[in-house]
């Protein structure tokens, strides 16, 4: 473990191996993206709150230019002329659950394409062997 210890590269998976616990909480390698990150990757826009705190996307700039209803609660959502309404604020563009979170097996899953963030499939493939072998 000296060894592992001292690869600046090998100390997560180090860490998430001999001290599980002090992971829990963190966003480990190769776990999968939130949906709503990815989106807004290729999509631009950005992603606000109600009132209430529902999450809602603008589309094109991000910036809204209209005042619609939440349709969770039905509280006024948006804003006009790029102004967000003072009720709403800035929601997070990334909502990825932390900890070791990946979804079950399935037979029709596309696995093979598989890309994570910026990563390769090969690259996301063998992080992903990394972090279920510890």
């Amino acid at each position: 473990l000296t060894a592992a210890s001292q690869a600046v590269w090998l100390t997560p998976v180090a860490v998430a191996m001999l001290e599980p616990a002090a992971v829990r909480d963190s966003f480990l390698p190769s776990m999968p993206m939130d949906a709503r990150a990815a989106m807004s990757h290729i999509l631009g826009g950005g992603w606000y709150k109600c009132p209430n705190g529902h999450s809602y996307y603008v589309d094109a700039c991000g910036r809204p230019t209209e005042v619609l209803q939440c349709p969770e609660c039905g509280a006024d959502i948006g804003g006009l002329d790029h102004e967000l309404l003072e009720s709403n604020r800035k929601g997070t563009e990334d909502e990825s659950p932390s900890g070791y979170s990946v979804s079950a097996y399935n037979e029709n899953n596309l696995d093979r394409f598989l890309h994570l963030r910026e990563l390769s499939p090969l690259a996301a493939r063998m992080l992903r062997a990394l972090m279920h072998g510890t």
